[in-house]
């Protein structure tokens, strides 16, 4: 296998957690159109709450990969050591298309939230010169990313933060009935539990893209019983902030404090300036789109930089400069931008297909993680932690992601999925699969020869 120079570990603890909060506080969590939530309103509550446990499984099982050896390694190369070579190729193959699909699509609010300060450009310039600016910071190597993702991270959750005390204030200031009093909870146990299925598949999926914390990990300067610490206590916060967004948009939506009209932060900011409101709001989701497509062009690019290591794809996305695998970054930047073209001339159909991918591939990754990690736990590899994997917690969530690949035909909103999903991952198996028969045969060769 040709090897090229492994990643420095250059990040801190800070900048390794805030790669995490970059990728999954996202869009509609920010601006508050949770889309669950406006399919069984109140009902979301519980469902993100079983979410949140699948989400916390998974956490558990990629920590326990990711550092179940004196060094830490990426999940994709956990993944390669208890399912094998094949096995990892084809979920780098599945990360990278999910990220690169959600990029691409992600990178679209950009335009419309910059609009009132870039309104003379074209709204596709706005969103490609915004990937750009991400992908030639990132190019500068690992420091320069990392401080860039703490700034737009830290700003996004301290606005966040005051925006959920500015809910919380609202919901009880409202002349109107306390959420309690209206049947707020009620309404949480009367839904149809048949009809919360798709709900919770979509809350799940909302924790896509959480894998490039692993990525970060093994580039971070920490002991493995540390670095394990800090991505359990990253989880346990990402959990519960993502839950009391979903419990205080609830609310408010119930209650009715929120116009129908807006979107429950734009309405919030509206308390500290009428005038100012939509500004603030348009920068908030253009600093939470930055970030999270920062974080995943971060996953995407060191995919592929370890592609290339592992003799999958061409040895210059494998090389670094000045310690930064800045081929990869450009090709991850080139496969987003095209994406960003495909959704901005075919809408509606780009970004059917762009969701789907995206889709088939996360419950790919995750599948594969949760087997691994099953190995793992059986193996008895896993003892020697203070909460070690068990087996039956790895099986629980392979189980899971089972159940909803099965499911996915059956719902009117991930109908096309397997589709186009179905069929980008089966040309990406047959790439990965070509290319270990390939790098066999020249092995043969050389030995031969």
């Amino acid at each position: 296998m040709r090897r090229y120079s492994r990643l420095p570990r250059l990040l801190s603890l800070s900048q390794m957690s805030m790669v995490g909060f970059g990728a999954v506080i996202s869009f509609g969590l920010v601006s508050g159109g949770i889309f669950p939530l406006s399919l069984v309103g109140s009902a979301a509550v519980p469902v993100y709450i079983a979410a949140i446990a699948v989400f916390l499984l998974l956490m558990h099982c990629m920590a326990e990969l990711t550092l179940g050896g004196p060094v830490p390694r990426s999940f994709t190369e956990a993944i390669g050591r208890q399912l094998g070579r094949r096995a990892a190729g084809l979920v780098r193959a599945a990360y990278f298309l999910t990220v690169t699909a959600i990029v691409g699509t992600e990178v679209t609010f950009l335009s419309p939230a910059l609009k009132p300060w870039l309104g003379w450009l074209p709204g596709w310039l706005i969103s490609l010169s915004g990937l750009l600016c991400l992908a030639l910071v990132m190019a500068r190597g690992a420091k320069a990313f990392a401080r860039l993702e703490m700034l737009l991270s830290a700003i996004k959750i301290g606005t966040v933060a005051g925006v959920l005390v500015l809910g919380g204030l609202a919901i009880w200031r409202a002349d109107g009935p306390t959420p309690v009093e209206a049947g707020w909870l009620w309404d949480l146990l009367r839904a149809d539990p048949g009809a919360l299925w798709p709900p919770f598949v979509l809350a799940t999926l909302g924790f896509v893209g959480i894998e490039s914390l692993s990525l970060a990990a093994r580039e971070t300067s920490a002991a493995p019983h540390v670095l394990r610490a800090r991505l359990m206590r990253v989880s346990a916060w990402l959990a519960l902030m993502v839950w009391v967004i979903v419990a205080v948009t609830a609310m408010l939506v119930h209650t009715g404090t929120v116009p129908i009209h807006l979107l429950p932060t734009q309405y919030l900011l509206g308390f500290l300036s009428q005038a100012w409101a939509y500004p603030l709001f348009s920068l908030l989701i253009a600093v939470t789109v930055l970030s999270v497509i920062n974080s995943q062009l971060f996953g995407a690019a060191r995919v592929l930089h370890e592609a290339a290591r592992a003799g999958e794809l061409p040895a210059c996305l494998g090389r670094l400069h000045a310690g930064s695998p800045r081929v990869a970054t450009a090709a991850a930047f080139l496969c987003a931008a095209a994406v960003l073209v495909a959704v901005t001339y075919q809408r509606l159909k780009g970004f059917e297909i762009a969701t789907a991918i995206a889709t088939v591939g996360a419950l790919c990754v995750w599948g594969a993680v949760f087997a691994a990690a099953w190995r793992f736990a059986s193996s008895g590899a896993a003892r020697h932690w203070n909460r070690p994997l068990k087996g039956w917690q790895a099986f629980l969530g392979l189980s899971i992601v089972v159940l909803i690949v099965v499911s996915l035909p059956f719902m009117d909103i991930f109908a096309p999925a397997l589709g186009w999903g179905g069929a980008a991952l089966l040309v990406a198996g047959i790439g990965v699969t070509a290319s270990d028969l390939r790098r066999r045969r020249h092995k043969r060769a050389l030995r031969c020869g």
